[in-house]
């Protein structure tokens, strides 16, 4: 398990990815092995959308206060905001 923060802002930032997409190599989401992930927005922030790398505002709404649970095999996950900032809470398992 690896536990981490990621900020996200106005442009599309990368969320969860397999080690080596976080090391950044495979960014292509060549990786083979599976991730999965919590993701947690903390209280009292702004929602995040989540998506792939061209991720908008039209994305799967995270919101203040919520968690997810994903699990990703070759892919990664992007955020965005549509305004400042947020700080994401992870917790992930499988590498």
């Amino acid at each position: 398990m690896k536990g981490y923060s990621v900020q996200v802002n106005k442009t599309s930032t990368m969320v969860v990815g397999g080690r080596a997409q976080e090391e950044g190599r495979a960014l292509d989401g060549s990786v083979s092995y599976p991730s999965a992930a919590i993701i947690r927005n903390p209280t009292g922030g702004q929602t995040v959308y989540l998506g792939g790398q061209n991720v908008t505002t039209a994305g799967f709404p995270l919101a203040a206060g919520e968690d997810i649970e994903v699990d990703l095999v070759g892919e990664i996950l992007f955020g965005i905001t549509s305004t400042t900032s947020q700080t994401l809470f992870i917790l992930r398992r499988g590498d």
